[in-house]
């Protein structure tokens, strides 16, 4: 009796999808409120802007974005396994997170705690996935993880914490293209 494995094709799209649509959102949301200024606001400022449409799109786009990377995360987790699962199961945390962030905007205090959180949890798979992929042989997504991780780090010392986050958010939408091609070309 043959069993029928998962693709990973749908959860692959799905990664690189929101890896897509996360700038192009929140560019749009930036360029839409003449009053956000990279650098001295944060991404979440957005999502209270005084320009309805700027909000509501900071906001869904959120919302949206943190549903499909939960999907990518289980697919990711369900189909690899070791290192590999083990980082999806953080992007899964983030991407439920990313939800929150969505949700309970800055005018609410918890907030910022979900915001770290998910900063946090999007480091945690990031170097756990570039630790696997290193160990694996994938040399790409090692070096687009790598990229992202000193990008963001050479970063530090110029730029405010709300700099950073913009940076810091550009460089995980990199590393989710990344891990959405090889999942796409992975064996296993």
């Amino acid at each position: 009796m043959a069993t029928k494995k998962l693709s990973a094709a749908p959860f692959a799209f799905v990664g690189l999808l929101v890896a897509a649509l996360i700038p192009i959102a929140f560019s749009v949301a930036i360029f839409s409120d003449s009053n956000w200024v990279f650098n001295a606001n944060s991404l979440s400022d957005l999502g209270i802007s005084t320009d309805a449409f700027t909000a509501n799109l900071f906001n869904y786009s959120c919302m949206v974005g943190g549903v499909l990377i939960t999907i990518f995360g289980l697919g990711k987790m369900f189909i690899k396994n070791g290192l590999d699962s083990a980082s999806a199961f953080f992007l899964v945390i983030a991407g439920v997170l990313l939800v929150g962030v969505g949700i309970i905007n800055k005018s609410y205090d918890a907030h910022v705690y979900i915001a770290c959180f998910f900063f946090a949890c999007t480091a945690i798979a990031l170097i756990i996935s570039m630790v696997s992929d290193s160990m694996k042989g994938r040399k790409l997504t090692t070096a687009i993880s790598v990229i992202s991780v000193t990008v963001t780090i050479m970063c530090m010392p110029g730029f405010s914490i709300f700099g950073i986050e913009v940076i810091y958010v550009m460089a995980i939408c990199l590393w989710l293209a990344g891990q959405g091609l090889s999942l796409a070309f992975s064996k296993a």
